[in-house]
C-alpha cells in the first residue's frame, strides 16, 4: 500500500466524522479533536515543499501571520464583550454567520463565546438571594437548576458549602445526585422561563415570585431568571419524589 493511499484514510475518516456530526445536529466543537491528524499530515507536506524551494518558508510564513492576526479573535476571546462584538461588525463577520446561534438568530456574539458569560452573574444573585432567607427558611429549601449549566455554575462558583450542597438538577447526570428521600418545602428555581402554574409539581406550592434575571446582554444566560418558590405541600413533595426516581431509571443499566 503507497504512502498516498496511506494517508488517504485520514481524509475519509474526517469526512465521516463531518457528516455525522451533521446529520446528528452536534455543535462545531465537537469536531476539534479531528484537526490535529489533519494539521500533522499538512505539515509533512508543507515540509517537503520547503525542502525543494527554500524560498517559500519566508512566503508561507508571511501568509500564515498575515491570515492568523485578523483572525484570531474569531477563535479566541481575546477582547471584551463590548470590543469584540464591535470588532466583528467593523470586520463584516456578522455577514458570515459566526454570529448565528442554535435558534438561527444572529447575536452579538458568537454562541460559545456568549456561553463563557453569565453563570458568575447568575450564581452570585442566587447564592445572595439565599443568604438572605431567615434560617427556619433555608432548612426547609431547595435550589434547583433547569439544565445541567445553570446547576454547575451554582455548585462551581458558589461560596457557601450549605448553598452548594442543596443545589439539583433533573438534566444529565445531575439526576443521579437526587436523594430519593429528598425533603422540601420551597425552591429556588434557576430557568429561562416562567415555572408553568398547570405543572403537576408546581401547582402545589403557595406562591412563585421573580427574585431576579442575568442582565448582561452578551451572555447566552442573558434573561435567565431566579424565582422563588414557598410551601409545598406534601401531595406536591411525593409528585416530585416520584418524578425524581422515575427519571433516574433512564441511566440505569
Amino acid at each position: 500500500m503507497s504512502k498516498r493511499i496511506t494517508y488517504r484514510i485520514f481524509a475519509w475518516i474526517y469526512l465521516f466524522v463531518i457528516l455525522l456530526l451533521m446529520l446528528g445536529s452536534g455543535k462545531s466543537y465537537y469536531a476539534i479533536g479531528i484537526y490535529p491528524v489533519l494539521l500533522a499530515a499538512g505539515a509533512m507536506v508543507w515540509e517537503k515543499l520547503f525542502l525543494v524551494r527554500r524560498w517559500m518558508r519566508a512566503i508561507i510564513a508571511a501568509l500564515v501571520i498575515g491570515l492568523t492576526i485578523p483572525f484570531m479573535p474569531v477563535g479566541l476571546p481575546m477582547m471584551s464583550p463590548e470590543k469584540l462584538s464591535g470588532y466583528y461588525k467593523e470586520k463584516g463577520m456578522d455577514k458570515i454567520g459566526i454570529l448565528k446561534w442554535e435558534d438561527q438568530k444572529d447575536h452579538e456574539l458568537p454562541m460559545d463565546f456568549a456561553d463563557m458569560l453569565g453563570w458568575k452573574e447568575l450564581t452570585e444573585l442566587t447564592e445572595k438571594f439565599f443568604d438572605s432567607l431567615p434560617d427556619s427558611i433555608k432548612v426547609n429549601t431547595t435550589i434547583y437548576g433547569a439544565n445541567y449549566g445553570q446547576a454547575g455554575a451554582l455548585k462551581f462558583y458558589g461560596k457557601n458549602d450549605r448553598f452548594k450542597d442543596l443545589v439539583i438538577s433533573e438534566n444529565g447526570s445531575f439526576q443521579l445526585w437526587i436523594n430519593d428521600l429528598i425533603y422540601f418545602k420551597h425552591a429556588i428555581i434557576i430557568d429561562d422561563e416562567v415555572p408553568d402554574p398547570n405543572d403537576e409539581v408546581i401547582r402545589y406550592f403557595e406562591k412563585v415570585a421573580v427574585i431576579d434575571s442575568v442582565k448582561n446582554s452578551y451572555s447566552r444566560q442573558f434573561g435567565d431568571k431566579i424565582f422563588f418558590l414557598r410551601n409545598l405541600d406534601t401531595t406536591g413533595l411525593r409528585i416530585a419524589r416520584e418524578e425524581f426516581k422515575e427519571n433516574k431509571k433512564r441511566f440505569n443499566r
